[in-house]
C-alpha cells in the first residue's frame, strides 16, 4: 500500500515538474546554423539476383545470391534551426563488402570474387525537438 502512495506522490511531482517547464513555442526562441556528421554499422541481407536470359524469348535465366559483410555509414548534416522547428539537408555514404557469391560455376567461373555494395543518400528533413 505505500509503494503505491509513493509510486503516485512520485508521478504526481514529475508532471507537476514537467508541466511547468512546457510552453507554446513556434519560433520562439534563438535561430542559427548547425553543422554535425554522423556515423555507425550497416548490414545486409542476401540478395538474390538474377541475370541473362529473357524470359519473353525463352531463354535461360541464371539465378545467384550474394551475401555481404558487415559495412559502414558515414555522412554530414548542415540545417537551420528556428527554436524547436529545423530544417537540414543530409547527406549519407554506406558501404557493404560482398563476403560470397553463388551462381552456376559455368557463369561465374572458379576463383574469389569481391567488390562492394554502396550507396548515396541526399535526404531533406524538417524537424520540430518537442
Amino acid at each position: 500500500m505505500n509503494n503505491r502512495y509513493l509510486l503516485g506522490a512520485g508521478v504526481a511531482l514529475a508532471l507537476a515538474v514537467g508541466g511547468a517547464q512546457a510552453q507554446a513555442q513556434w519560433f520562439a526562441g534563438p535561430s542559427a546554423f548547425y553543422f554535425g556528421g554522423e556515423g555507425g554499422w550497416t548490414s545486409l541481407d542476401n540478395q538474390s539476383n538474377s541475370f541473362g536470359g529473357n524470359a519473353a524469348k525463352g531463354a535461360p535465366a541464371f539465378s545467384g545470391t550474394e551475401s555481404f559483410n558487415s559495412g559502414y555509414n558515414v555522412g554530414a548534416r548542415a540545417g537551420y534551426m528556428m527554436g524547436p522547428l529545423r530544417l537540414e539537408e543530409e547527406f549519407s555514404y554506406r558501404n557493404n563488402p560482398i563476403s560470397g557469391l553463388s551462381a552456376p560455376v559455368a557463369i561465374v567461373g572458379p576463383g574469389k570474387f569481391g567488390g562492394n555494395r554502396t550507396s548515396y543518400a541526399i535526404m531533406t528533413n524538417a524537424i520540430y525537438d518537442f
